[in-house]
C-alpha cells in the first residue's frame, strides 16, 4: 500500500458496509490487494463511512471525509450546474485542492458505483472502473436506465468490470458499453473436491431482509419464508432435514426472527460471517440472491421463492440468466425426490456447476495488467 506521500497507481474506492469478512476487511478487493503486492504497485483503499452498517471499519484503509462533499453539496446550488453529474466533478476538482492532491491516481475502482462523479473531477485523466459486486441484471439500475447508461455512468466516461463473461452480455443492449465492460473474474479461494450427495441433510435459506428494499417487500419475502418451513414442518420429525437460515451481510438486524427458532427446533441461523459448509448443503433456496451462483459452483442447486410482489428471482434468474433446474414442482416435491433418486440430484448439480462457470470465472490477472497499463481514453 502506498503511504500519502507516494503517486498511486489504482485507489479502491468502496462503502464501509463492504467489510464482510473475518478480519474486517473487503473480500472482493482481496485478488487485487495480492497481486499489486506481489507486483509491487502502488494503490491506496479508500473508505466511505457508513453510520448505519454492523460492520466495522476496515484498519487498512483510508478514512474518507464524506462529510466535505456533504457540505460542499449544500453551499453549492444544483441550478448553477448543467446537472447532478456536473457538480460532483466540480466538487471533485475542489476537494483535489483541499486535500493537496493525495487521492491522485492513474485508475479508480469503485465498487456500488460510489462517487463517479466526485471522483471524475477528481482525477480527470484516471480511468475509472466500477467492480461488480452483486447480480447485474438487463433492468440493474446501477447499469441501465431504460437499456441506456445512465447519467452517473456516461456522464463520467466509467467503465465495468465484471465476474464472467454471460454478465457481460448484459451490457449488449447499449453501444455506450462497447469496449467499456471488461471480464476480470471473481477470485475463489477454494479447492473444490467432487460432488457427491453423501451426507447431505440440510437446507440452506439465505435470506434478504435489508431496509433498502422496504417493509412491504421485507414481508413479503417473510410469509414466504414462514410457507417454507410450515410444508417441512408437515413431514414426520424423523425425516426433517436441518434448515440453516444466513442472514444477508448488511441486514442491521432489521426483522427478529427469534420466534421462529423457539417454534421450530429444525430451523438454525448461521452467525455473521461464519463460513458454510456446503457438503451438507442438499438444496439451497433464495429470493433472488448472489448466493444461487456461489452454491452452483458447490454444485447445489437453488430453489427460487418469486411471487407478484417479490418476482425478481424469476425475471432475473430465469429469463435473464437462463437457470438450467426448471421449478416443475413444489420445493417440498424437489426435497422428496431428490432424497429418493440421487441420480436426479446429481444431474442437477452438474448441470448448475456447469452453468455457473460462464458467471465466475478465475480471476485474470494479466487483464488486470492490461487495464492498468493501458491509456484513458476520453471519448
Amino acid at each position: 500500500m502506498s503511504t500519502s506521500l507516494t503517486k498511486n497507481k489504482v485507489i479502491f474506492y468502496y462503502p464501509q458496509h463492504f467489510n464482510r469478512d473475518a478480519n474486517n476487511e473487503n473480500p472482493y478487493l482481496k485478488p487485487f490487494l495480492k497481486h499489486f503486492e506481489s507486483h509491487n504497485v502502488a494503490y491506496k483503499l479508500v473508505e466511505e463511512p457508513d453510520a448505519k452498517t454492523i460492520k466495522p471499519s476496515n484498519p487498512k484503509a483510508v478514512k474518507f471525509n464524506l462529510f466535505i462533499v456533504l457540505v460542499l453539496r449544500k453551499i453549492l446550488p444544483l441550478f448553477l450546474f448543467k446537472d447532478f453529474e456536473i457538480r460532483e466533478q466540480f466538487i471533485g476538482k475542489l476537494y483535489r485542492w483541499f486535500t493537496a492532491n493525495k487521492y491522485n491516481a492513474e485508475v479508480v475502482f469503485t465498487l456500488s458505483n460510489s462517487l463517479g462523479g466526485f471522483w471524475r473531477g477528481y482525477n480527470p485523466k484516471a480511468r475509472i472502473i466500477d467492480y461488480q459486486h452483486g447480480l447485474i441484471n438487463k433492468k440493474q439500475t446501477g447499469f441501465f436506465n431504460n437499456g441506456e447508461a445512465p447519467l452517473h455512468i456516461s456522464a463520467n466516461n466509467k467503465e465495468v468490470a465484471v465476474w464472467g463473461r454471460n454478465f457481460k452480455k448484459m451490457f449488449e443492449q447499449d453501444t455506450y458499453y462497447n469496449n467499456k465492460v471488461h471480464v476480470l473474474g471473481h477470485f475463489q479461494d477454494t479447492q473444490r473436491t467432487p460432488v457427491t450427495i453423501n451426507g447431505r441433510n440440510s437446507i440452506l435459506f439465505m435470506l434478504q431482509f435489508i431496509s433498502g428494499l422496504g417493509n412491504d417487500k421485507n414481508m413479503a419475502m417473510l410469509d414466504l419464508l414462514k410457507d417454507v418451513i410450515l410444508q417441512f414442518k408437515s413431514l414426520p420429525s424423523e425425516d426433517r432435514p436441518k434448515i440453516i437460515l444466513k442472514n444477508h451481510p448488511r441486514h442491521n438486524h432489521i426483522l427478529d426472527l427469534s420466534e421462529i427458532f423457539k417454534e421450530y427446533e429444525f430451523v438454525h441461523i448461521l452467525p455473521d460471517d461464519s463460513v458454510i459448509n456446503a457438503s451438507e448443503i442438499l438444496i439451497h433456496i433464495t429470493y433472488f440472491s448472489t448466493g444461487a451462483f456461489e452454491m452452483a459452483q458447490e454444485g447445489v442447486p437453488t430453489y427460487f421463492l418469486y411471487n407478484k410482489k417479490i418476482p425478481q428471482g424469476y425475471h432475473i434468474f430465469f429469463e435473464d440468466y437462463n437457470y438450467p433446474v426448471q421449478q416443475k414442482m413444489s420445493l417440498l416435491e424437489f426435497y422428496i425426490k431428490y432424497k429418493n433418486d440421487s441420480s436426479a440430484w446429481k444431474h442437477n448439480s452438474d448441470v448448475v456447476v456447469e452453468w455457473a462457470s460462464s458467471f465466475f470465472e478465475p480471476f485474470n490477472t494479466e487483464k488486470l495488467n492490461q487495464l492498468l497499463n493501458s491509456k484513458y481514453d476520453e471519448r
